[in-house]
């Protein structure tokens, strides 16, 4: 009887068993599923350890270090430092302390120097930092998408970036896994299992070739990720590249035109096109290249003014701004670049070009060197069109900095069409004689076109003696 009853019992163990193991079979593992509270000396037990250091593209700007468990309240956690004078010492600051969460954060000059390594309790514990993937550069701020499909692939549609130890990305042992990915709500892969990913052979740098915009156009994030639980507890450690560079797209205008290319800070500027929208939020840069060297910014970025639509289809638009007067925005050459932004977001951009197709650039002078009205005559008139005659300052003189010649007229036309091929007699053009004449140094010829808007439109009139309108 009572061996009947023990085999019974067998059975329903044997049966728990097989239960159990058919459960582990068909459930999936992965490291993030596995957690313990693995006791670390002085009563603290831990469950995860979280370590982020974040970058402003690929600047560091700070780090932070969080630890779930228990015991955790008022205990000692020191963070080991590298380089001179290092070891482990207590930096950071706490600004959670509970007994089972502690968070510490670390200015941009202690999380440079963190070295991975923490002392919990009685327990040494390394984040594994010095041989984690990281990066340092990329060639170029934005992508274009509008240059996605071309042949040869077009050089705005790609981009490279470099770094340490790139070849740990992708890598996936017992308990342990390191991803990388882009994008901010949603995201795509960084691997070598991605057809438009691919490593240098040594490994010192990712290029992506036309990238696929996870979601939404404008600063995309990169993400270096480690998971591992091979000690029972959770480690995690992430490096956060935010704004790292811009999916974007082309502007669209037609031909824009920009006039004056000269003034001073704070001078009106006007961009003239077919096709501005209302809908869309233009904006201004003026930036010293364009390879991506120097960033759209406030100081560079010029007041919005108006956008001004024409009644009639073949009006034209204009946009106003004014030019930068940031105390650090130097007086020297730009170019300009407009922009679109939805969302505090700048998602499509155009280079104003001059009228050989060429990045088009504004000269930015002191206020002593810029034409200047003094009087207009008549001051008022109707809009059917009457003669005005305007006075001022270095208005046909040549007075710019660096530049040294005769500044004595070589030609006065006022050509049959302007730059933009439309309607006579808009644009008046003034060749100066290249007798001798320099700039910085360099020989150098120069042209000057003046274009007046009073109203809609003006038209140069040529008499006998001078240029009237």
């Amino acid at each position: 009887m009572k061996s009947r009853e023990v085999r019974k019992r067998l059975k329903r163990v044997v049966s728990s068993f097989m239960i159990i193991a058919m459960l582990v079979t068909i459930m999936p593992i992965s490291p993030r599923d596995w957690s313990f509270a693995v006791p670390v000396g002085d009563e603290i037990d831990v469950t995860s350890i979280r370590f982020v250091r974040e970058h402003n593209g690929f600047n560091t700007v700070g780090a932070y270090v969080e630890i779930a468990g228990s015991g955790l309240q008022g205990k000692t956690i020191r963070f080991e430092k590298a380089g001179l004078g290092g070891g482990f010492e207590e930096i950071g600051e706490k600004v959670i302390d509970e007994d089972t969460f502690v968070k510490f954060t670390f200015e941009p000059e202690d999380a440079e120097v963190l070295a991975g390594a923490m002392r919990i309790g009685t327990s040494e514990i390394d984040l594994g930092l010095e041989t984690f993937p990281n990066l340092s550069a990329i060639d170029q701020q934005n992508i274009n998408l509008s240059k996605y499909g071309e042949t040869p692939t077009n050089s705005d549609a790609v981009l490279t970036i470099t770094g340490n130890n790139l070849d740990q990305i992708g890598t996936v042992t017992s308990g342990s896994s390191i991803t990388a990915k882009y994008g901010r709500v949603q995201s795509r892969q960084i691997d070598s299992t991605q057809s438009y990913v691919d490593f240098s052979p040594d490994y010192s740098s990712v290029t992506l070739t036309e990238p696929p915009l996870p979601g939404e156009k404008g600063f995309q994030n990169i993400i270096i990720e480690k998971q591992d639980t091979t000690a029972g507890y959770t480690t995690s450690v992430e490096y956060l590249y935010a704004n790292s560079f811009r999916f974007m797209e082309d502007l669209g205008l037609t031909e824009p035109l920009m006039f004056p290319n000269t003034g001073a800070k704070e001078d009106f500027v006007y961009f003239t096109a077919p096709n501005f929208v209302d809908t869309k939020n233009y904006d201004a840069y003026f930036l010293k290249t364009l390879d991506g060297s120097d960033q759209f910014s406030e100081d560079n970025k010029a007041e919005y003014v108006a956008l001004e639509l024409g009644e009639l289809p073949e009006d034209e638009d204009r946009l106003i701004v004014k030019v930068p007067d940031d105390p650090d925005f130097e007086l020297r050459s730009y170019y300009v670049v407009l922009t679109n932004t939805v969302n505090d977001e700048i998602i499509a951009e155009q280079v104003i070009l001059n009228s050989e197709g060429n990045p088009d650039q504004f000269t930015v002078i002191g206020s002593g060197f810029q034409p200047t009205i003094e009087s207009i005559f008549p001051q008022k008139g109707p809009d059917t069109g009457s003669n005005v005659q305007i006075s001022g300052r270095n208005i046909l003189t040549l007075n710019l900095p660096d530049l040294e010649g005769s500044g004595d007229f070589k030609t006065v036309t006022a050509p049959d069409q302007n730059p933009s091929g439309k309607d006579n007699n808009k644009t008046l053009e003034i060749e100066y004689d290249e007798t001798g004449m320099t700039y910085k140094g360099q020989a150098a010829t120069t042209v000057r076109n003046i274009k007046v808007q009073i109203g809609k439109e003006t038209y140069f009139v040529q008499n006998p003696t001078a240029h009237s309108m």
